[in-house]
């Protein structure tokens, strides 16, 4: 018995269901809003976006080909709008550092930038959408955690960290089993 055109009917007809967070999480690069790079030139002169290890492009060929392991866009305060985050390495007298930002639409054209993180560069780390109703675990109670908005997701081949904004400002969630 040929199976081939029922696969073919099932793929077809799940394909438009299961590309639908993948779309949402990626971001085309001439997405970033010009406000965003605007402000990433000022604040981070001669930034450029984080480089990721060959294991972590693999993945997002795999998982989220459409995506970018060093932005997101979201909605991280529940407003409506879309939010954006970014990670990127900005030269500092003779060595880099890593820097995680959050974007927040403020109802206009402008956006608010969050600093999250600000460390050593590391090519396992990448940004990944935790979409709302995405859950998980809390790292230090072991307790299920569903999350009410959008949130940014800090991923690595360690531990990974979630910033949920709540009450006008990100909460750091580290996750893990």
């Amino acid at each position: 018995m040929n199976t081939r055109p029922l696969l073919l009917a099932l793929c077809l007809l799940f394909l438009p269901i299961a590309s639908i967070p993948l779309r949402s999480a990626a971001v085309p690069q001439d997405r970033l809003p010009a406000a965003i790079r605007g402000q990433l030139d000022g604040a981070y002169p001669g930034w450029r976006p984080a480089t990721v290890s060959e294991e972590v492009r693999a993945f997002f060929k795999d998982v989220r080909p459409d995506a970018e392991p060093w932005w997101i866009a979201g909605d991280f305060t529940g407003s409506g709008r879309e939010d954006f985050a970014v990670q990127i390495v900005v030269p500092l007298e003779g060595h880099e550092r890593r820097i995680v930002a959050a974007f927040l639409a403020d109802g206009g054209e402008g956006y608010r930038r969050v600093e999250l993180e600000n460390g050593q560069p590391d090519p396992r780390v990448y940004l990944w959408l935790l979409k709302r109703g995405h859950e998980d675990v809390v790292a230090q109670t072991g307790k299920a955690i569903t999350f009410p908005r959008d949130s940014v997701g800090v991923e690595s081949s360690g531990p990974s960290v979630a910033y949920l904004f709540e009450h006008g400002s990100f909460k750091r969630i580290w996750l893990g089993i």
